[in-house]
């Protein structure tokens, strides 16, 4: 692992599309978060940075020539603001991406802090309110099952909705 001072490929060249991102970093480093990036279409690694503050990403990437910043077309990144001011900083004309997880991930959060929200305005004491409490308390995790995978030839009564619907099947894979 090449970390700072030196670099897998030498500072000679960046591919045209790259990827940022961090994780977690072992317990010796005083960082908690490593930085990393790599080519976004062969994935090959390019270099590891001990942390991911915005001061030792710049000072990484002006080791590079402005001709070599100049020809990354496109940049994927998470959410950090960092990343946002490094691209804009040192890179000229990067098309900003946002990966898909990171904004699904950021969906299914906001969903859920709005469901949440709605079911803590019901009053549980009213007949009616608490049996839509309970509908968004038991089925929450329906609204992140794929749509296609949905049954809707097999049908059964549910009392907490007082009709016949598709049998509902929670989803074996969400984003909490």
């Amino acid at each position: 692992m090449a970390c700072g001072k030196t670099c897998l490929n030498g500072f000679d060249s960046l591919p045209f599309h790259l990827c940022f991102d961090e994780f977690k970093t072992v317990k010796r480093l005083e960082e908690k978060m490593s930085f990393i990036y790599y080519d976004a279409i062969t994935h090959g690694l390019i270099d590891i940075l001990p942390d991911r503050k915005l001061i030792t990403l710049r000072a990484h990437f002006l080791h590079y020539s402005l001709k070599e910043r100049s020809m990354v077309q496109s940049i994927v990144v998470d959410m950090n603001a960092g990343y946002f001011t490094l691209a804009k900083e040192l890179i000229p004309n990067p098309k900003i991406i946002i990966d898909r997880f990171h904004l699904v991930q950021l969906l299914t959060i906001a969903l859920n802090k709005t469901r949440i929200r709605l079911m803590n305005q019901f009053k549980r004491w009213k007949p009616e309110e608490a049996k839509d409490y309970r509908k968004l308390k038991r089925y929450w995790k329906l609204h992140l099952e794929d749509s296609q995978k949905v049954n809707y030839t097999d049908y059964q009564y549910h009392r907490l909705f007082r009709k016949i619907m598709p049998i509902l099947k929670f989803p074996t894979i969400y984003f909490p």
